[in-house]
């Protein structure tokens, strides 16, 4: 687990289990991601990344609310596009594109939504190859 994983998950008032640090790690990574600033935006996205491939929890979590998601790492939705700066923006539209790919491939089968917003992101008018 990364350094920055570690210490997320040691913070005081953290509940013991391992699910109920993940569920607390998701709700702190998802506030991070409401964030205006991009450069928070990526920081919180790579922590998801990492804890999206180790936990099945964690992924049951984040594809649950997998829109919100989507639009706060790729800038899905046209009238609340992602914050600046405009280079880290477009790094972390990169690497989410990136990750939902990976994701979809490997964890695709079992998680439906996750294929499902995979295929539509493929599909849309903003394709996925555009952001990677």
């Amino acid at each position: 687990m990364s350094t920055s994983v570690g210490r997320l998950l040691r913070t005081a008032g953290v509940p013991r289990s391992s699910e109920e640090r993940l569920s607390h790690a998701y709700h702190l990574l998802m506030t991070q991601l409401h964030q205006e600033h991009a450069e928070i935006r990526l920081s919180a996205f790579q922590v998801v990344d990492e804890l999206f491939v180790r936990s099945q929890h964690f992924r049951t979590l984040v594809v649950s609310d997998f829109q919100a998601f989507l639009e706060l790492t790729l800038g899905t939705d046209h009238k609340q596009p992602l914050p600046p700066p405009k280079e880290v923006a477009r790094r972390l539209r990169q690497a989410a594109a990136r990750a939902v790919q990976g994701w979809s491939e490997k964890f695709g089968a079992a998680y439906k939504k996750l294929a499902l917003g995979h295929h539509f992101l493929r599909h849309s008018h903003q394709t996925l190859q555009t952001w990677t």
